[in-house]
């Protein structure tokens, strides 16, 4: 009896460990698995699937065959959207990268977008301009509860160009001396060059285009106090600029024409004209758990048909210092 019953022991403990090796064998956590397979990012991008069934382990094995930036698309669609067997599949058939990627922005560009007022096609006003406010949707994964350090971005400020002086000829010794005429020095900046910085950390995005044959400052104010300017850069001919991190609130804008950019005296020294939008811009953000909707506007500094927007001249007076 007690032989049988020895015997019986021995039985169930085999089968307790064999069973717990069958277990330990069906799953691994995926940093063990991905470890010295993939940049070190990638870690970030998996950390989701934590420990890995057979459907994950074949998509890590198939993600492993593929070219880097094939390799970084795929992670990045785990990151945000989680691991499917969806996904497993569009890996299997051997979907393009630039498929997926056109497949993306198809989507994106299906975003609704805020309609502004409408006027007829032929009434275009003398100084209309195109400004469209534009909502847009980012959506956002459920982040694992990681503190990733913030890298700052060092954005370096184009180099402006150097006025070239103009030397005047020197009369001959026999002829009489005569005192040169002050000669105005052609002068410039590059596009997005900021005279004025003072806000940022928004969502918000301003998009200025100028398609005049001179050169402009765009000024953005607070509407409560607009002689305090807020953002001013530069933007040449023929040029556009997008100014973004723009908090949420009424501003206005304004905006200064010319040739002959004098950085001391912080204007245009000829052909110089000054004017404002009639039309306030507002800028919302509202955010939920999976999305951030934010307001985008682009506005064009030189008529265009069907524009919505109305300018009024100002005098230099009225337009917001830059000293």
């Amino acid at each position: 009896m007690k032989k049988n019953i020895f015997s019986l022991l021995i039985v169930v403990s085999i089968l307790i460990v064999f069973s717990t090796l069958i277990f330990a064998s069906e799953t691994i956590d995926v940093k063990d698995y991905t470890k010295d397979k993939f940049p070190s990012i990638f870690s970030f991008y998996l950390s989701s699937l934590e420990d890995l069934d057979s459907y994950e382990k074949e998509f890590i094995d198939l993600l492993q065959k593929l070219p880097e930036d094939k390799q970084e698309y795929y992670a990045k669609e785990v990151y945000k959207n989680g691991f499917s067997l969806e996904l497993l599949e569009k890996l299997k058939r051997g979907k393009t990268f630039e498929e997926s990627t056109l497949d993306w922005n198809k989507e994106k560009e299906e975003k609704s977008v805020v309609k502004t007022k409408e006027k007829p096609k032929e009434e275009v006003p003398e100084e209309g301009v195109a400004l469209t406010p534009t909502p847009k949707t980012l959506e956002l994964p459920e982040l694992p509860e990681i503190q990733i350090p913030e890298i700052p971005v060092i954005k370096f400020p184009k180099i402006p160009k150097i006025p070239v002086p103009i030397i005047p000829v020197m009369p001959k010794a026999t002829e009489e001396v005569t005192e040169p005429s002050p000669t105005i020095q052609s002068g410039s900046l590059s596009t997005g060059t900021f005279l004025v910085k003072k806000i940022s950390g928004g969502y918000g995005e301003l998009k200025i285009e100028n398609g005049r044959d001179l050169d402009a400052i765009g000024v953005i104010s607070s509407s409560r106090e607009p002689k305090i300017p807020l953002i001013a850069v530069y933007i040449q001919s023929k040029d556009s600029f997008t100014v973004e991190g723009i908090k949420d609130d009424m501003y206005t804008l304004y905006f200064t024409l010319g040739e002959d950019w004098d950085s001391d005296m912080k204007k245009f020294t000829r052909k110089t004209t000054y004017a404002r939008f009639e039309d306030q811009l507002e800028f919302k953000t509202t955010k939920t758990a999976t999305v951030i909707n934010y307001t985008i506007f682009t506005v064009t500094l030189h008529p265009v048909t069907g524009g919505a927007a109305e300018t009024k001249p100002v005098s230099e007076a009225d337009f917001p210092d830059l000293n």
